[in-house]
């Protein structure tokens, strides 16, 4: 029988979630350093400094994808966190470590923005980073699922997290394979696993309706 959780334990709980929404919001925040003003003589033309700003292209496909995805990270933790009320020793180490690639990501977007369409590194430390945080995060999602075993909850499926840390895979020798092109390979594969993941939710979704029969047999 599990044991009802004392407002101490509400306590820890609620300063830790308190730390992982003050940490994602910071991360999100800091993305957008990297989002610069084209450094023009005064006299510039409007049509030199559109160039110049369509030049950076990679930096606002950066810091979009990446505002993206940590939003993605923390709508996840929310779900999951929703009706944990007590917090263990597991729960903190997790957290925590999810809480380091989340602060490791706005130099990972910066390396991308600036770096992503001419070398493959950049590509690879990013997709490094991203794949860290996505098993970071899946197993916060266990623990949590461990506190709430005996709640009424449906757990949320794994299919895009599992779909997202498969295209960081394919991404990373895609930058090399299309040197000069990595910020569009990665965007194209994470385009490709959330389409993907769109359609195993959407399968298993008809085939639990088609298992669940809509009326009782009478005898």
């Amino acid at each position: 029988m599990t044991e009802k959780p004392t407002p101490a334990d509400e306590r820890a709980a609620l300063r830790l979630f308190a730390l992982t929404d003050a940490v994602f919001a910071i991360a999100m925040t800091l993305l957008a350093i990297d989002l610069k003003v084209p450094e023009l003589a005064s006299d510039v033309t409007s049509a030199e400094l559109t160039r110049a700003i369509g030049e950076q292209w990679p930096s606002y496909v950066a810091f979009a994808l990446s505002f993206y995805l940590i939003a993605k990270y923390w709508v996840r933790h929310h779900r999951e966190m929703r009706h944990v009320v007590t917090c263990t020793p597991a729960l903190v180490r997790r957290t925590i470590t999810l809480l380091f690639t989340i602060t490791v990501m706005p130099f990972a977007a910066a390396l991308l923005g600036q770096h992503g369409s001419t070398g493959g590194i950049a590509v690879v430390v990013y997709s490094a980073v991203n794949a860290a945080a996505l098993l970071a995060l899946l197993r916060v999602d266990d623990e949590s699922r461990r506190l709430t075993a005996d709640e009424d909850r449906t757990p949320s499926s794994t299919a895009d997290l599992v779909c997202d840390l498969l295209a960081y895979l394919i991404a990373a020798p895609a930058a090399y394979i299309f040197a000069g092109h990595g910020v569009v390979a990665l965007t194209v594969c994470l385009v490709a696993a959330g389409r993907t993941a769109g359609i195993i939710r959407r399968r298993r979704e008809r085939r639990a309706v088609t298992a669940s029969p809509s009326t009782n047999p009478t005898t």
